[in-house]
């Protein structure tokens, strides 16, 4: 993934009803704090020789794992989406909940290697009640996420001098008829 030459920065902007857009470089900058969503970047199409990244992708699709997700969630499940993220020095991802595409939980998968922990983007998922989780990225782990009613989740941005977080977010939802 490092070496992919497909990484775009991407900029968001949320706007006063919670929406979000994308939005350049200046119109970011641009931006009071509160208003900047999230600044990484994304890998929209991996390369064809990405054959682990794309391998993985594929079995999250088969049928076998969509009805054992099923199971363990207790009703029938389909897949939404999927965002391959690389946090830089600077990026983050502010407070939001993905509800969304009907979307019920979410896999985070951290594809790095290394973890210094100085350097943040530690994921922290928050229950309605207020109470945290905080996800140390630890390579080669997964976080699952509920993506229901007041569940929000937010990346810490990355204060690293030259380390990336790579990882893969994976969003499923009740299947639809």
């Amino acid at each position: 993934m490092r070496r992919d030459l497909n990484w775009e920065t991407e900029r968001w902007r949320l706007d006063e009803v919670g929406g979000v857009h994308l939005v350049t470089e200046a119109q970011f900058l641009a931006l009071p704090q509160r208003e900047r969503f999230s600044w990484s970047d994304s890998l929209r199409k991996p390369s064809p020789d990405a054959f682990a990244l794309r391998g993985l992708l594929s079995a999250l699709r088969t049928d076998a794992v969509l009805q054992r997700f099923g199971t363990v969630h207790g009703s029938p499940v389909q897949y939404r989406t999927a965002d391959i993220a690389r946090y830089r020095p600077g990026h983050y991802l502010r407070r939001h909940d993905d509800l969304y595409d009907g979307r019920v939980f979410g896999l985070v998968f951290f594809l790095h290697d290394a973890w210094p922990a100085c350097a943040g983007t530690r994921l922290v998922a928050e229950k309605p009640d207020g109470r945290c989780a905080v996800v140390e990225p630890l390579p080669g782990t997964v976080a699952v996420m509920r993506l229901a009613g007041e569940h929000h989740h937010q990346v810490e941005p990355n204060h690293s001098e030259g380390w990336d977080r790579y990882s893969l977010a994976v969003h499923f939802g009740e299947r639809r008829a």
